[in-house]
């Protein structure tokens, strides 16, 4: 099997059904590309292009962003890829995610809103980028150093999943991104975020091999590696003596907007858990379109962290030494707002 089918059969193998799966394996065929385009890898290119040809219409914004993907490398073949003329009504999340979605509103509930400076400069490119993971190391659960950074000059829309495995080395692909200011703010949050997954992909890779560390990149694989991700998130975000008043308010932010990727949750949040400000701020916040078709990974956001923390973050995906940090820094982040229990 050619790296290649290796990554197509990851890709392609999703914890999902009927359409759902459908549009998660849009997705993936995307981030492949975006690997393609990054490691200057035809093959993968080509079997890419076998795939999408034999598949399904699939969700416009997917669909569209697979032929703009594919286009930066060269001509798409005709085409390409259909979008689906309707999507399924999103279904209600078990109750189980329900409550867990109330645990974490209630959680930064406890966390006071920061000021935010507008003076804050993000960093511009991989160089940037690279020295900013260098300097929150201290503010995560690991807090790796040296990650490998690498600049692209794809539009920032098409480049989602930042965080990958290329040529058995974990890399971050930065772009260039033009924000307004309540985006500015966030993207701090998002830097801690990036990091966390590579400390995740790094450990692992030392720990298991690249290969391992390639499986979090897709299906069950990411929903472990956004649930780890998450909870480093949760943890820095309590740790106001270790984390600035500048990535707590963007943590802060962030987890809202994590919460507002659940389906339907602006009919169901406030009677999660009444007088809540963070659910008041999600119910009437916008919603993220691109999980309104992708419930199972909008929950491993939401639900994921404290599912694998009721399980002493056991998992073959995390490593001893991250899961021996995540089992003694998650409680205590946690304990204090009482977000412990659902």
């Amino acid at each position: 099997m050619t790296p290649a089918d290796v990554l197509i059969r990851l890709a392609t193998n999703v914890p999902a059904t009927d359409t759902e799966a459908d549009d998660w394996r849009a997705r993936n065929m995307a981030e492949l590309l975006l690997a393609a385009r990054t490691s200057r890898d035809p093959l993968l290119v080509s079997a890419v292009d076998d795939f999408v040809l034999t598949s399904p219409p699939v969700y416009s914004r997917f669909a569209d962003r697979l032929r703009r993907m594919r286009g930066f490398l060269a001509d798409a073949p005709a085409d390409y890829v259909e979008d689906r003329k309707q999507d399924p009504e999103a279904p209600w999340p078990r109750p189980a995610v329900r409550a867990r979605a109330a645990q974490l509103a209630r959680f930064v509930d406890s966390c006071t809103p920061e000021g935010w400076d507008e003076e804050h400069t993000e960093p511009a490119d991989a160089a940037d980028v690279s020295a900013e993971l260098d300097r929150n190391a201290r503010t995560r659960v690991l807090g790796r150093t040296g990650h490998h950074c690498v600049d692209t000059d794809l539009p920032a829309e098409l480049v989602w999943r930042e965080w990958l495995v290329d040529n058995n080395r974990p890399t971050l692909v930065v772009v260039a991104k033009q924000r307004t200011a309540a985006t500015r703010v966030v993207r701090w949050g998002l830097h801690l975020h990036m990091a966390s997954h590579m400390d995740h992909l790094a450990e692992l890779t030392e720990h298991s091999g690249p290969a391992a560390a390639t499986q979090l990149q897709f299906g069950e694989g990411l929903l472990i590696a956004e649930a780890v991700a998450m909870a480093c998130e949760f943890i820095a975000l309590a740790d106001a003596d270790r984390t600035s008043a500048l990535y707590r308010e963007s943590l802060r932010r962030l987890a809202v907007n994590r919460l507002r990727r659940l389906p339907r949750i602006a009919e169901w949040g406030a009677a999660a858990l009444p007088g809540s400000p963070t659910m008041a701020e999600v119910v009437h916040s916008v919603a993220v379109d691109e999980f309104t078709v992708l419930p199972t990974l909008a929950e491993a956001y939401v639900a994921g962290p404290f599912d694998l923390a009721d399980q002493g973050f056991d998992h073959p995906l995390i490593p001893p030494r991250l899961r021996t940090a995540l089992v003694e820094k998650f409680r205590i982040a946690l304990l204090p707002a009482g977000a412990m229990r659902p």
